[in-house]
């Protein structure tokens, strides 16, 4: 459980935070929840599953191009690693647009499909798990800056994209 996820967004008065709830077994998701109650807006995942908002089945966008897409990241504060952060920098400057800012409504934007790309750094186990379920259950991909599944040690890492095509383009620059 993270129940305040984007404290600072939180204190700041924005209203782009929320709580995250994942239910694990052996230490992989199996019900993951993005909860935005300033949204009045509530994604849940479950393994196997489609993804729903307030009940509604979502889906990721059918973008297949970084020029084409939208991404969004919580803020630069998050990039510490210089190579990351320049390939960060390198996707920033193929998409169509990008924007900082988010937190967790960022993941329910790209299940929803309205925007495409998520990517961050330094993410702690509570922050990611509850994603996992969401983002496949909604046709996306979710794996770390390697392009390797996330797991509960994983290294922070966090790349999120609308589907496996445009995943791969974005692994591939990241990592140059």
């Amino acid at each position: 459980v993270d129940p305040i996820d984007g404290t600072r967004s939180f204190i700041a008065g924005h209203k782009d935070f929320g709580t995250l709830i994942a239910l694990l077994h052996n230490k992989k998701p199996i019900i993951g929840i993005i909860n935005c109650p300033i949204h009045e807006e509530r994604w849940v995942g479950i393994h196997g599953q489609h993804t729903t908002m307030n009940g509604q089945r979502v889906n990721t966008s059918k973008k297949e191009n970084l020029d084409q897409s939208y991404l969004s990241s919580t803020g630069l504060y998050m990039f510490e690693n210089d190579d990351f952060k320049r390939g960060f920098e390198k996707i920033i400057d193929k998409t169509r647009y990008h924007r900082f800012g988010g937190d967790c409504y960022n993941y329910g934007m790209v299940a929803s499909g309205y925007i495409d790309i998520v990517i961050e750094n330094m993410l702690k186990a509570h922050d990611y798990m509850a994603l996992i379920p969401i983002i496949q259950g909604a046709g996306g991909t979710i794996t770390d800056k390697f392009g390797e599944m996330i797991n509960f040690n994983s290294d922070g890492s966090v790349i999120v994209s609308a589907n496996g095509k445009l995943h791969r383009q974005i692994i591939d620059i990241i990592n140059i």
